[in-house]
């Protein structure tokens, strides 16, 4: 994730155990920032959630696109235009441009990522403010190019390398040289 520093706070709001959290939890350590967790199931009420990002100066959170809707609707969203909040990780789910439309307009300067997909971790995190106002996080509008060594590969049940167009296979994600199904060398 970029603009990650030592003045990163940021605001895990999901269970550890999930590996959603972890792009909340690590980064923003590694950076030298500090990580707010706050007690318990706190989170689900949404006026906590407003008051945490307030009181602790959040400047980042992921969140479930689920989640972001409950909070759309909370009375005391004006405070999200006056808070620190700059950077917010979206996945776990398809979150309509309407739910975006509506963050922004709140929180214009809000720099939201697509998390989404089974290519969460191998595709180049793009703001989507670069991208066109009607897209949709996983829905092709984002720039889908694999990072530097990543390959993705479509393979039959038996391992073999699908090319044609509507045949149901496995997603393989693996490096530039070889399918890691098959080990079949690759251009």
């Amino acid at each position: 994730m970029v603009g990650l520093d030592r003045t990163t706070r940021a605001l895990c709001v999901s269970p550890f155990h999930f590996d959603g959290s972890f792009a909340t939890l690590f980064p923003p350590v590694a950076a030298g920032g500090s990580l707010v967790i706050p007690p318990g199931e706190s989170q689900l009420f949404r006026r906590y959630f407003f008051r945490t990002l307030a009181r602790e100066r959040i400047t980042l959170t992921g969140l479930s696109p689920s989640y972001l809707r409950l909070l759309l609707a909370s009375p005391h969203l004006a405070g999200l235009a006056d808070s620190a909040l700059d950077i917010l990780p979206l996945g776990g789910e398809a979150c309509p441009a309407s739910d975006i439309a509506k963050l922004w307009d709140t929180a214009p300067r809000v720099r939201l990522f697509n998390q989404y997909g089974p290519t969460e971790t191998t595709i180049r995190g793009e703001p989507l403010r670069d991208h066109p106002r009607g897209s949709r996080p996983g829905r092709g509008h984002l720039d889908r190019k694999p990072h530097p060594d990543s390959t993705f590969h479509l393979v039959d049940e038996n391992g073999r390398l699908i090319d044609e167009p509507d045949r149901v296979g496995e997603l393989h994600i693996g490096g530039a040289r070889s399918c890691p199904a098959t080990g079949a060398r690759l251009s």
